[in-house]
């Protein structure tokens, strides 16, 4: 198997450095290519170069008015995905901002809480998706 078939893509959006820098920590020892996104914008000019095999997005981001409702820049990166990817793509939130756990659990994607976050369920997380 060549290099680039092993290699695993990450692509992690979060405005809190030093939150960004810990995933970062976190996913390279488990062998991902991690691109960090600190906004809505530089995200979406990622997801335009390639397909990511995780993506990652704190939900609490500032909100978007779009159409009749406000919602946070996270879901719509997701919904963005959701629209762009028919496929089935692997997807979390990671947010101190609880608000995006129903959205969650109705997609059927995953959803943790920053604030209590542990490197064991982050790292568990990673290996169901072996």
């Amino acid at each position: 198997m060549s290099d680039e078939q092993v290699r695993k893509y990450a692509l992690h959006v979060e405005d809190d450095k030093d939150f960004r820098d810990m995933l970062y920590r976190w996913l390279t020892r488990q062998g991902y290519d991690v691109i960090q996104a600190s906004n809505l914008q530089d995200a979406n000019g990622h997801i335009l170069r390639r397909q990511y095999d995780l993506y990652i997005s704190d939900g609490s981001f500032p909100l978007v008015h779009e159409g009749q409702e406000d919602i946070t820049a996270g879901e719509k990166f997701y919904r963005s995905l959701r629209e762009s990817r028919p496929d089935k793509f692997n997807f979390v939130f990671i947010s101190s901002s609880t608000n995006l756990a129903d959205l969650a659990s109705q997609e059927g994607i995953i959803f943790m809480d920053k604030t209590s976050i542990s490197r064991g369920d982050f790292l568990a997380y990673l290996e169901s998706l072996r």
